[in-house]
């Protein structure tokens, strides 16, 4: 397992799933970046496994501009909004929509929420599995994060994305079928890729919404 020195320069560093280590007096701040189209339980419990972990860390959701499964963008950004909004870790995460990681970064220690610390980490969290961290394009693609994080003395970490239990294809997959196969009563399969801190009445609206945006799959309605 790698080691943060408390005295080390700022550089991009490398975590491969394992226990991150920061200096006990770190300010973390998550970069969670995706399309979210649709939002779902596998996404959320992302969220909760950095809020749980670390609590004084913040979250950066950066939504991508794709539309995905046939949902519209729209949607799927108040659906996500939707689920920051009921969460009690509604205080340390923050909604960016399609911007580019430099912005976000500067924009956030800009920000008057912002709280560096001697020893704060910028940790991005969700890029591309398959490529290797030392690799050219990841030393063309985030120099300038490194170069401005270097300048006031802030660390960035690199965290490998992981597959989860769920997955945005078969959410939509799984809501179309309940809906061709004239099943109305909410079938627990679907409802299960909801967060659980949802009420009743937002998850049902949640899957309403997806339906009606849906812009591949029309409801089958009876006669």
């Amino acid at each position: 397992m790698r080691m943060l020195k408390k005295n080390m320069m700022p550089v991009i560093h490398e975590w491969r799933g394992e226990a991150f280590d920061a200096p006990a007096d770190a300010f973390l701040v998550f970069v969670l970046r995706g399309a979210f189209c649709p939002p779902h339980q596998g996404h959320w419990e992302v969220v909760e496994a950095i809020m749980d972990k670390y609590p004084e860390a913040i979250l950066i959701l950066n939504q991508c501009d794709q539309t995905r499964h046939g949902v519209a963008v729209d949607t799927a950004k108040h659906i996500l909004q939707t689920f920051i909004k009921d969460s009690i870790f509604r205080d340390r995460l923050w909604y960016r929509f399609h911007e580019t990681l430099s912005v976000i970064v500067k924009k956030w220690f800009a920000s008057p929420r912002a709280r560096p610390k001697p020893h704060s980490f910028v940790i991005l969290r969700g890029y591309e599995p398959t490529r290797t961290f030392s690799d050219e394009h990841y030393q063309k693609r985030y120099k300038t994060i490194a170069r401005y994080l270097r300048r006031k003395q802030i660390g960035l970490v690199m965290i490998q994305n992981q597959r989860g239990r769920f997955s945005s294809t078969r959410f939509m997959a799984l809501l179309r079928k309940e809906v061709t196969d004239c099943n109305n009563d909410g079938d627990p399969d679907a409802l299960s890729f909801l967060p659980a801190h949802l009420s009743e009445q937002t998850r049902e609206w949640t899957l309403q919404t997806l339906l009606s945006e849906d812009h591949t799959h029309r409801p089958i309605t009876g006669s």
